[in-house]
């Protein structure tokens, strides 16, 4: 299904400091967005506000053309969002977060020539190195059906 996010008219202040000024995106599904930019300048807050973990001064989010009132990620498998630090539960095995969050068709996918992937799994997010975490991480997100 394809949807359309819009953001737009994003503004967030920190005291006096503006961080974000009138930000806009238009993002398609299927589309794989990065953001770059120097330390300090609002990379996470942007995502965080979108997302609907963080609050702004002002912000305007349709999904296909319809306001969001709430956060995005409460409209079911409409978003994905790779947070700053790791999501995954330290005590938790591969294996078993792969299960729990993709669709059965998808988990051989996951592993299919994938020698990170196939050496993780009966090992804990707590065992993982950082990149390997990041890896798998990044990977769920992406084969999720957001």
């Amino acid at each position: 299904m394809h949807h359309l996010l819009e953001i737009d008219s994003i503004i967030k202040n920190f005291g006096t400091r503006q961080l974000l000024t009138d930000v806009y995106l238009k993002i398609n599904t299927g589309d794989v967005i990065g953001l770059f930019g120097r330390n300090g300048t609002g990379k996470s807050v942007l995502m965080q506000i979108i997302f609907g973990t963080m609050k702004a001064d002002r912000k305007f989010i349709r999904l296909d053309e319809c306001k969001v009132l709430s956060a995005p990620y409460q409209h079911a498998r409409t978003i994905a969002f790779l947070p700053q630090q790791g999501y995954l539960p330290k005590h938790e095995k591969i294996n078993k977060l792969v299960d729990c969050y993709l669709d059965a068709n998808v988990v051989p996918y996951f592993y299919e020539d994938d020698e990170v992937a196939q050496s993780c799994m009966e090992r804990r997010v707590s065992q993982l190195s950082g990149g390997e975490r990041r890896y798998l991480e990044a990977k769920l997100l992406l084969l999720g059906n957001a």
